[in-house]
């Protein structure tokens, strides 16, 4: 297969590589800057994460060749530049018809949208989409980790033949069929794994349990009201990332949110610089409130956790004070928990 990645950051580096294991021809895009240089990747085809100098992948700077190349295009780039990534694709003939595999995570902060719904606001035909979600670290996969994943599309046939062509002995897809539900799970869980942090860098790290399980219930919740699966909060893309997410240091979120309390600031020193959750939550909420507008009062929806979250982030709530708002928000979801 002919494989065209739109990216070439450490998700895309690793999709670049599992390609590359399973024997595809692999076309690499990233934006060229005026005045700025490639990547590393980009010039050396290695980074971190993978080593593919001996490789045969091609490097390019043109979006249409890009297109032109794949049977598929993987998009892994900041997932608040897709509409922007959209505006530059729908340039070329042709493009609506070709099919995406969306490999990051992420809610659009002014909108609400998810990445795939921006895809088909941009006329791309639903049944090219599809989202890859779940437990997976780019370190972990190179090094032949046991790694489980989703691989969820609006055409079923498509998320298998996706799981086919990226799966290996070590790194396994499993075909889903709601999407939306996934993308918005494995967007909550980069924002329940900072919640998970401030419980660790407040000493109480055993406050996890009952925040995934909150987490859970909140999710379910919320997804019923988004005409979603909620039974999806329950597979790999949130109950199966918190190994990833809640636990492992490799995780943005969980060391964010470490970090957070113990430099007592909602704006720590990190040696990294995005940090999703913060970018999820605000679009997880922004649906929460589109929803809430249509619907009368004993409809109301309340994510108590994704809420307290964010009034960490935007300084409403002290970092000292973080993990008792934590535990009352999980106290909130238990008790408005019906089931």
């Amino acid at each position: 297969m002919k494989v065209s990645i739109i990216g070439s950051g450490r998700w895309a580096s690793t999709m670049a590589w599992l390609c590359v294991e399973n024997k595809h021809n692999v076309l690499v895009w990233e934006k060229s800057f005026e005045g700025k240089q490639e990547s590393v990747f980009y010039q050396t085809k290695t980074n971190n994460y993978v080593d593919l100098s001996k490789s045969n992948i091609k490097m390019t700077h043109d979006l249409s060749k890009t297109l032109a190349f794949g049977d598929y295009v993987i998009i892994s780039i900041l997932s608040q530049c897709v509409d922007e990534m959209m505006q530059e694709i729908k340039k070329i003939a042709g493009y609506e018809n070709k099919k995406y595999i969306l490999a990051m995570k992420g809610i659009e902060q002014t909108t609400g949208r998810t990445l795939s719904e921006i895809l088909r606001d941009n006329g791309v035909n639903k049944e090219n989409i599809c989202v890859l979600a779940g437990p997976g670290h780019p370190q972990s996969i190179v090094v032949g980790e046991k790694t489980h994943m989703v691989v969820a599309g609006y055409e079923t046939e498509m998320a298998k033949d996706v799981a086919k062509l990226l799966s290996n002995k070590n790194f396994k897809l499993f075909a889903y069929h709601d999407v939306k539900g996934v993308e918005i799970c494995a967007a909550a869980k980069n924002v329940y794994g900072g919640l998970g942090g401030m419980c660790v860098g407040s000493h109480n790290d055993t406050l996890r349990g009952s925040l995934m399980c909150a987490s859970l219930a909140e999710m379910e919740k919320y997804l019923e009201a988004m005409q979603c699966v909620p039974k999806t909060a329950r597979r790999l893309p949130l109950l199966g990332d918190y190994d990833a997410t809640m636990y492992d240091l490799n995780s943005h979120n969980l060391t964010y949110g470490i970090e957070v309390v113990r430099q007592n600031t909602k704006d720590p020193n990190l040696p990294f610089v995005s940090v999703e959750g913060k970018q999820a939550v605000t679009g997880l909420i922004k649906r929460m409130i589109n929803y809430n507008n249509q619907v009368s009062d004993v409809m109301q929806l309340r994510a108590y956790l994704l809420e307290t979250y964010q009034k960490i982030v935007d300084g409403k709530i002290k970092p000292s004070k973080a993990v008792d708002s934590i535990e009352k928000a999980i106290t909130n979801v238990y008790s408005n928990d019906e089931n």
